[in-house]
């Protein structure tokens, strides 16, 4: 069968997110063939695309990327024979051995899509912000999992919470890990949702399906948690913060996004931002245009801090008694503790 190069290699970027996570064991790194689609999984997830073929087996999945990067040929033939699958184009050849597919994945037919919110990537970009990519040894169940329930995304790491609310309000409630979160923000014009028993739904404008189990848990009563006290400092930052944001950053570029954290220190009118890793440790100072009685000290993702900082919109608010930074607009709310140096 003749194929697009280059919108088969687009395609089969987009089905390897689901295989971009980190511990996905070498077997799961396959392009899988089956009849009218193709897709891939990790063994929790899996992203489809409506793709006719006679095949039904599957092949590496980063080989077949690599050589179709590697080749200009607009146009090529790609063919089963016997054990392998073959790409030919004008000067090249390329055979792949293929593992036939004994176990059929049901492709379900969603009949139903609903909306997801104009700011659903928005929303879940900050709800990871309260959640930690690498927890171990969860103590509840619903630690680093989205809630999306009405008007609401809720999340946890038990140390930060967060709640985005949206413009506009989901049908139905669902919740997904903040790892099949940080894929679905990787996954561009996510337009629709849908729910079919116990398994989640998501589509694209372009008919790419992700597909994985709803983790039906109750949303734990969070409302209290962002209230802001009566009794709360305003606290406010010189612009100079920024610039030790980029410099902190130094230090744990190498991190993933969600991952990223800085250390701000204010001491009556000193502000200290300094972040560490295991290589070493960079630290900033400025003054502010206040003086604080107490000591803050607390641990944010530069990333949100940039960006609260940024828009105007935000205030943000210490309670000394709940040891607790508030972050707060009209859309979104994000609590964290203080530490102790």
């Amino acid at each position: 069968m003749k194929i697009n190069r280059e919108e088969f290699l687009n395609i089969l970027k987009k089905l390897s997110f689901a295989t971009s996570g980190k511990g996905v064991v070498e077997e799961f790194k396959c392009l899988y063939f089956d009849d009218n689609y193709l897709f891939t999984t990790d063994g929790r997830i899996i992203i489809r695309y409506p793709y006719k073929t006679d095949f039904n087996c599957y092949i590496n999945l980063e080989k077949t990327i690599k050589y179709l990067e590697k080749i200009k040929d607009e146009e090529l033939h790609m063919n089963m024979e016997k054990d392998q699958i073959s790409f030919e184009a004008e000067n090249t050849e390329f055979h792949l051995n293929t593992v036939q597919s004994d176990s059929k994945i049901e492709m379900v037919d969603i009949k139903e899509w609903e909306d997801l919110p104009e700011d659903f990537y928005e929303a879940t970009q900050y709800g990871l912000y309260a959640t930690s990519m690498n927890e171990v040894n969860q103590t509840h169940e619903y630690i680093n999992i989205l809630f999306y329930k009405g008007n609401s995304l809720f999340s946890t790491d038990n140390k930060k919470i967060s709640e985005y609310r949206f413009k506009t309000k989901l049908k139905h409630a669902f919740s997904i890990s903040n790892n099949l979160a940080d894929i679905l923000l990787k996954i561009p014009n996510i337009t629709k949702y849908a729910l079919v028993d116990d398994h989640l739904y998501f589509k694209t404008d372009n008919d790419l399906i992700i597909q994985c189990l709803n983790k039906q848990l109750e949303i734990p009563e969070y409302s209290k948690f962002l209230e802001i006290p009566k009794e709360n400092i305003d606290i406010s930052f010189h612009h100079s913060i920024l610039e030790s944001l980029d410099i902190c950053s130094i230090i744990n570029n190498d991190f993933h996004d969600n991952d990223k954290k800085v250390y701000v220190y204010i001491k009556e009118n000193q502000l200290t931002c300094y972040s560490k890793s295991e290589i070493g440790k960079v630290e900033y100072r400025s003054k502010l245009g206040v003086k604080y009685k107490n000591e803050i000290l607390f641990i944010i993702n530069p990333i949100l801090l940039r960006d609260v900082l940024k828009d105007k919109s935000f205030n943000i608010y210490y309670s000394n008694e709940l040891e607790r930074i508030f972050f707060r607009n009209e859309t979104y709310s994000f609590v964290t503790m203080t530490i102790e140096e």
